[in-house]
């Protein structure tokens, strides 16, 4: 299982016994557009899509038996959880969005 990694398809065809399963979740380009916005974050891999993954598992010689995109709400219990969220997109904040987490200017 691999969630929220990078998946190397070619990789888990070569250490997959015959017949065996691999089971992803994958973060999509757009994953939390609505926050990126409004924070003025880029998208951090716009290359990032249910159909480059499932093109690339089956150029890799992968079967696809399932794939399906979500969409939904995405809730931060509390501040403390939105925080982490935004240390881990800190590569793709906008100049104005500083470690204190405001921004200089809109």
């Amino acid at each position: 299982m691999a969630r929220h990694e990078a998946c190397d398809a070619a990789e888990m065809v070569r250490v997959l016994r015959p017949g065996g399963v691999l089971v992803t979740q994958q973060v999509e380009a757009e994953n939390l557009r609505q926050l990126r916005v409004v924070l003025g974050f880029a998208t951090s891999y716009p290359e990032q899509t249910l159909e480059s993954h499932v093109d690339s598992a089956s150029a890799a010689g992968l079967v696809i038996e399932r794939s399906e995109l979500w969409e939904g709400q995405t809730t931060f219990p509390h501040v403390a959880s939105l925080v982490r969220y935004l240390a881990m997109v800190r590569g793709r904040r906008p100049a104005t969005f500083h470690q204190s987490g405001t921004r200089t200017s809109c």
